[in-house]
């Protein structure tokens, strides 16, 4: 399969940045908009049968990816350090994502990026930015905002009657920089797939990509396309989607990786809510696994159709 970098900007305040479950939902109704129901359900159920026609990634800002939960940097004797040093050591803890170019020194040698990590940061060859959330290095710079792209608040609202009494609804709305780009990666199994998927998007005005209730928000406007061929690993790789693991192939033991439990709901216009749980593995794991996916959709029957969630790995 190709990989391709998906460029998107922000058009709108969000509630949160797009992960892989939200994106193939929008993909998912996009190409059914442009191209019908049956061909939608042609690509889903080729899935089913994990001949994926497509994989897609979560959203990142653009140059950046998540941080690889195998970087280990080699230990250092506080004795042999400075108090600057050991300040700058205690930031390192707030990283949360990587440039492009980092990315390419972690997979090129991760024993090499283990052993010179904290000796490039101190000579600042490795910076931190975006209030030490974001590691880059110093050649690329010029590429980032010192500060970070974004301010998030908490919006307060009355919820949708459904007795005497209303409730309080609390979100989180986040207010990026204007023209904010996002990066999303996708691998297809032929042009074909590509080109259904690219004219799908091209014919969106805007494209959602959040709850039916967060209307004026979670608005993206798809930009453009290009080929990229990431470093690779035959051994391990890492997770740039959520995604849930039914192979056996798998080495837990030299594997690095976080879980978080989903919760779907559904009936949210009835008094009682339900709730379906999906316990995946987060963007930035690390396997040790010769597989080039792994996962898989989980459908639902939901009455009149079939609902099917993205819990395919999106793996580099």
């Amino acid at each position: 399969m190709k990989t391709y970098q998906l460029r998107f900007s922000s058009i709108s305040p969000i509630t949160k940045i797009p992960d892989s479950q939200s994106f193939f939902g929008a993909l998912a109704h996009a190409i059914k908009s442009r191209f019908g129901k049956e061909q939608l359900e042609e690509l889903l159920l080729k899935g089913m049968k994990k001949e994926f026609p497509f994989i897609v990634s979560s959203f990142f800002f653009t140059k950046t990816l998540p941080l690889p939960l195998d970087i280990t940097p080699t230990f250092l004797s506080e004795s042999n350090i400075s108090i600057n040093q050991l300040k700058a050591i205690k930031k390192t803890k707030k990283i949360k994502s990587i440039s492009l170019g980092i990315y390419q020194d972690y997979a090129s040698n991760l024993d090499q990026f283990n052993t010179s990590f904290y000796h490039k940061l101190f000579s600042n060859e490795y910076l931190l930015i975006q209030d030490d959330s974001l590691l880059i290095k110093n050649d690329e710079v010029n590429l980032f905002s010192q500060a970070k792209p974004y301010k998030t608040t908490t919006r307060v609202r009355n919820k949708v009657n459904i007795s005497e009494e209303t409730d309080l609804f609390y979100n989180q709305v986040i207010y990026l920089k204007d023209d904010q780009k996002f990066d999303v990666y996708l691998k297809v199994h032929s042009n074909d797939i590509l080109n259904i998927i690219i004219e799908s998007l091209q014919k969106q005005v805007y494209i959602s990509i959040g709850g039916k209730r967060s209307i004026g928000l979670n608005l993206f406007k798809y930009l453009d396309c290009q080929e990229v061929n990431f470093p690779e690993n035959h051994q391990k790789k890492m997770l740039l989607s959520k995604s849930i693991i039914d192979s056996d192939q798998v080495d837990w033991e030299h594997s690095y990786y976080k879980n978080v439990v989903l919760n779907n709901k559904f009936d949210l216009i009835k008094e009682k809510v339900f709730k379906k749980q999906l316990l995946c593995f987060v963007e930035g794991s690390v396997f040790t696994t010769n597989q080039n996916f792994i996962g898989s959709y989980v459908p639902e029957e939901k009455q009149p159709f079939t609902v099917y969630h993205n819990a395919v790995g999106f793996m580099i």
